[in-house]
């Protein structure tokens, strides 16, 4: 009983040389050019056309509907053709995708955006591809970043760092890598 006909006997096509329809994917009868058949995108067998293939028709997932690999994401072919891709956001590619925080273009540390394109304490990263910055009115968080010359943890003046993360002057301040900036007198 033939369940297609493409009319040759090759196989790989969708339609077997037995005409009977391959695993993976689906056939319509179209008069006097023989059956046509696609691969069925969401069935966890990737074949002929698919770039990818998650075993879902889900967007945003790395493989899309259409079974393309979006963009921003990179798919590996699981081991054995029956096993579904595994799909990951493309850290360090200026496009943020699924759980990236950030993604400023590249895969540096202390610059805002870490190397597991995760925001970095202290920063903003509001625009994909471009760098992050220090938000204004996070000095006084107890992390110097950015262009503050000290963070005591507080925003007070007088006791070596001023309330605008400025090193006061005749004072001294040494960054604590637990408790922000320690400041002193010289000689005090």
């Amino acid at each position: 009983l033939e369940t297609c006909d493409d009319l040759n006997t090759e196989t790989g096509d969708g339609c077997s040389g037995s005409c009977l329809v391959e695993p993976g994917w689906s056939c319509r009868e179209a008069l006097y050019i023989g059956d046509t058949c696609q691969p069925i995108c969401g069935d966890g067998l990737r074949i002929d056309r698919e770039a990818c293939e998650d075993g879902n028709v889900d967007n945003g997932d790395g493989c899309s509907h259409l079974c393309q690999v979006e963009d921003g994401w990179s798919c590996i072919l699981g081991p054995g053709q029956s096993l579904s891709d595994t799909c990951q956001a493309i850290c360090g590619d200026g496009k943020i995708v699924a759980s990236e925080g950030c993604d400023d273009g590249n895969k540096g540390t202390g610059d805002g955006c870490s190397d597991s394109c995760k925001v970095e304490r202290g920063w903003g990263c509001p625009t994909p591809g471009l760098p992050c910055k220090v938000p204004e009115g996070l000095c006084g968080d107890g992390l110097r970043v950015g262009s503050e010359q000290c963070d005591d943890g507080d925003i007070s003046d007088g006791d070596g760092c001023s309330s605008l993360c400025v090193v006061e002057s005749g004072w001294t301040c040494h960054e604590n890598p637990h408790n922000g900036t320690t400041c002193e007198v010289p000689g005090g």
